[in-house]
């Protein structure tokens, strides 16, 4: 199993039998039935803020504080881990890749404080 990031657009493509596809979006588009994990995504305020020209730095630090740092984020990869299956899991969010975003920003914590590489998915 493998864990990667995508955004909705290239995500929606997927074959569900091989790719466990999870929203990490706050507010997720309404083609996804699949699961969504809310301690991953961004809260309202901040995307608001986001919205309204915060940095990304600001927004980098912010995510950081006020959603990954509260929360286990390797029992929460375990528990996505389980829901899988074995499929691979595609953290998604709606920015194009390589665009600024907080699925890429949760990939550089994880690989910071656990190692574990996130590939960005965008074949």
């Amino acid at each position: 199993m493998n864990i990667y990031t995508s955004s909705f657009s290239i995500a929606r493509k997927l074959d569900e039998s091989k790719f466990f596809v999870v929203s990490i979006a706050r507010f997720s588009p309404r083609w996804h039935s699949g699961y969504t994990c809310f301690e991953f995504a961004p809260s309202a305020a901040l995307l608001k803020q986001y919205k309204e020209g915060l940095r990304n730095d600001h927004y980098t630090n912010r995510y950081i504080k006020q959603v990954l740092a509260p929360i286990n984020v390797y029992e929460v990869f375990q528990r996505l881990a389980k829901m899988a299956g074995g499929r691979d899991i595609v953290l998604c969010c709606y920015e194009a890749p390589f665009e600024f975003c907080h699925r890429r920003i949760l990939a550089r914590y994880v690989f910071e404080h656990f190692g574990y590489q996130i590939e960005e998915y965008y074949a």
